[in-house]
């Protein structure tokens, strides 16, 4: 969290992105395509939080995000939590700060691949991102991957996941092959645009 603090200091262009390890630009000039949907009064544009997560909805969460650094810098956010104890996100008053000076953001709406299976990843549990009248998928998000999201198969594959040993091995394992699988299918997008 002070890292990204001391980086946005150090950026000089006028706009910088954010993106989780686990998550990852689909599209061909991604960075032209999103600063097109920039204005005086949209200075953000991201990702959607997951639908029955505790984070709000209306306001893009830095899975995937793209910032004029102006403005960002004008209004004075810090990356770091402020209260530790109270699990709060990297990040926590970006939405705040944004919407309490009246700003605008573009969400890229988050298709979940456990009820979405129109997708190029509709053989892995993770995020899919598309960007309002854009006809392809935009982006995706693995999720954890410090722990393989292995907190994923808690529900839905059986029993033996469940087991406190042998079920977090279970699922340990599991997340690795969807994760080499998700890793595929991004070079798979990719690819058919070079």
């Amino acid at each position: 969290m002070g890292l990204l603090n001391l980086l946005v200091k150090k950026i000089d262009t006028p706009y910088f992105s954010i993106l989780d390890t686990e998550a990852i630009w689909l599209i061909k000039n991604w960075d032209e395509i999103l600063i097109s949907h920039l204005s005086d009064k949209v200075k953000v544009i991201g990702t959607q939080a997951p639908v029955g997560s505790a984070k709000k909805q209306d306001f893009p969460l830095m899975f995937a995000a793209l910032f004029e650094l102006e403005f960002f810098k004008k209004l004075n956010i810090s990356f770091k939590p402020k209260e530790n104890s109270i699990s709060q996100d990297t990040g926590w008053e970006i939405r705040e700060k944004y919407l309490g000076e009246g700003y605008k953001r573009t969400i890229l709406e988050m298709k979940n691949t456990r009820i979405f299976k129109d997708g190029p990843f509709k053989e892995v549990i993770c995020g899919e991102y598309y960007l309002p009248g854009f006809p392809h998928i935009f982006a995706s998000h693995f999720g954890r991957d410090s722990t393989l999201g292995e907190h994923k198969y808690r529900k839905g594959f059986g029993n033996i996941y469940r087991f406190p040993i042998i079920g977090k091995y279970l699922r340990m394992k599991k997340g690795k092959e969807e994760r080499e699988n998700w890793f595929k299918i991004c070079k798979e997008v990719i690819n058919k645009q070079i």
